[in-house]
């Protein structure tokens, strides 16, 4: 016998990628892709993408609330974490624990799945202009 269970969703589980907003970022030099986040559903966790093209960089920030981790699908960026220096690479998976500050200049280009817990920080790529 199969048991049917209605679960009660507050958004739509599928976030379709042709729909999520993307915005330029870092004066031009990268772009975010915002697929998971408060605004739709997701205040846990947020979930994107990054592209930044070689020589981009992401000035030293922390995010309070906020646990960063990125998954960098290609490219290479060399990251300052806590004070120490990083290197992430293609395969590479890092963890900011928030409130610490951290910094990053992109080598190449990179690629990289970002997730935020708790979502939030993401949204200040929205001040960027909209290309999608």
């Amino acid at each position: 016998m199969l048991l049917h269970v209605a679960l009660a969703l507050s958004a739509d589980p599928v976030i379709h990628g042709d729909t999520a907003p993307a915005y330029k970022i870092l004066a031009g030099t990268g772009t975010a892709e915002l697929l998971l986040n408060a605004t739709n559903g997701s205040p846990e966790a947020s979930l994107g993408t990054l592209s930044l093209a070689d020589g981009a960089e992401v000035a030293p920030h922390v995010h309070a609330d906020s646990v960063e981790i990125l998954y960098v699908v290609e490219g290479r960026a060399e990251m300052v974490i806590g004070g120490q220096p990083w290197v992430a690479e293609k395969g590479d998976a890092v963890r900011i624990e928030k409130g610490v500050e951290h910094s990053a200049r992109v080598t190449g280009s990179l690629r990289a799945v970002q997730v935020y817990v708790v979502a939030g920080p993401e949204q200040r790529f929205t001040a960027g202009e909209r290309i999608k």
